[in-house]
């Protein structure tokens, strides 16, 4: 039974595995047996790869199969062939876990919850003061205390590339709410998307001359128009962000003990406000510049910077992240409270990947896969 179980084993990190074949691995195999016979697959497999193959690690394989079965023998699906989605081989095999990975992408389905999300407005600040609700199920024009249209929104997207730019620099503000996001075309034609919990202040139109100058508390996506003349400055607290024309992410939430800036595209140069002839650095597309707000110093390395970026399109991507911070970012995307009386679950750390699933289906997912206990309670999520 040994090497046809390697046989199967291989099948299925090839996504080649049948039903039969995969009830067959759990239940014909002791599970220490099957554990080792997971991990010693996943070494050769790397080694023949010469460290190009991304696998699971041995761990999450071994919980991927036990819950992929479980769930293929509760809905009975007539599909002969079991196929997961790629990016649950995103691990590489020797990162060493912190604490118990689980299998993702799983439809669970919550019965009946008491959980009532409440819906908050995008509120746009103008130069005066006035502030306005941003439905996102509307199609309307933005107008100053002139009358004068200075914004189109049509739903989810507000264009500020309408009429012509005058030599005064006007600043509007735009603050999203938990659980919401927003595409903002700036006077210059560049395009950003403002994340969930995130203060954006921008001006109405950029002046004919000097900076192009925006900043933000929160996360965004920048998309920014080539202008040599005119540099395109971001100021995120202690870190300025210097591009001509690129795409890249900046994320910087009060909780967040790093100012990130991700690019994928172009070049930009951090510095720091205080001394930017000291601290300064180049990134080149493919790296991440963290600010560190203890040490006062920026990182540089290199990541996969679709892991920054995927939220863009309502994905979450989890890699070796503490649930602790995973917390954080479920909170932001759901517009929920979370409250975690387990401490000692908030330090381990987690592989996991969502997209259409409700929070009710996430937090199933967590109870599912790693047995935490949790109530719905006074529209809150206590997990005990």
């Amino acid at each position: 039974m040994q090497k046809n179980s390697e046989l199967i084993i291989q099948k299925y990190l090839n996504d080649e595995i049948t039903y039969r074949e995969l009830c067959r691995l759990t239940s014909d195999i002791p599970i220490e047996q099957l554990h080792h016979e997971i991990k010693k697959s996943i070494e050769i497999n790397y080694l023949l790869s010469q460290q190009h193959l991304k696998v699971d690690s041995s761990q999450e394989t071994y919980l991927n199969i036990l819950a992929q079965a479980k769930s293929q023998k509760k809905q009975k699906k007539s599909s002969k062939v079991i196929r997961l989605n790629s990016i649950l081989k995103y691990a590489a095999i020797f990162v060493v876990l912190m604490g118990l990975t689980f299998a993702l992408k799983l439809k669970y389905f919550n019965q009946n919850s008491s959980l009532t999300i409440e819906d908050q407005p995008i509120i746009l600040e103008l130069a005066n003061g006035t502030k306005q609700k941003i439905d996102q199920n509307k199609t309307i024009k933005i107008t100053n205390e002139k009358g004068l249209i200075i914004a189109n929104q049509e739903e989810d997207k507000l264009s500020y590339k309408t009429t012509k730019s005058e030599e005064v620099l006007v600043y509007n503000t735009l603050k999203i709410p938990y659980g919401k996001k927003l595409k903002l075309e700036l006077s210059d034609g560049s395009l950003i998307t403002l994340n969930s919990g995130t203060t954006f202040k921008f001006p109405e139109h950029f002046l004919s001359h000097g900076q192009r100058k925006v900043f933000i508390n929160g996360e965004a996506f920048f998309e920014i128009e080539k202008d040599k003349k005119r540099p395109f400055i971001v100021h995120v607290n202690d870190v300025n962000v210097e591009v001509l024309g690129t795409k890249f992410n900046v994320s910087s939430y009060p909780e967040d003990d790093f100012i990130n800036t991700v690019l994928v595209s172009g070049s930009v140069k951090l510095s720091n406000n205080a001394n930017s002839s000291i601290y300064e650095k180049i990134l080149k597309p493919g790296e991440r510049g963290s600010w560190n707000h203890s040490s006062k110093e920026f990182v540089v390395e290199t990541v996969d910077t679709h892991l920054y970026t995927a939220w863009v399109d309502g994905k979450l991507l989890f890699r070796n992240m503490t649930f602790k911070n995973i917390r954080n970012k479920l909170e932001r995307h759901y517009n929920v409270e979370i409250v975690n009386n387990n401490q000692e679950l908030d330090n381990l750390s987690f592989l996991a990947s969502f997209d259409i699933e409700t929070i009710e289906e996430v937090i199933e997912t967590f109870k599912r896969n790693y047995g935490i206990n949790y109530q719905i309670k006074d529209n809150k999520i206590i997990i005990n």
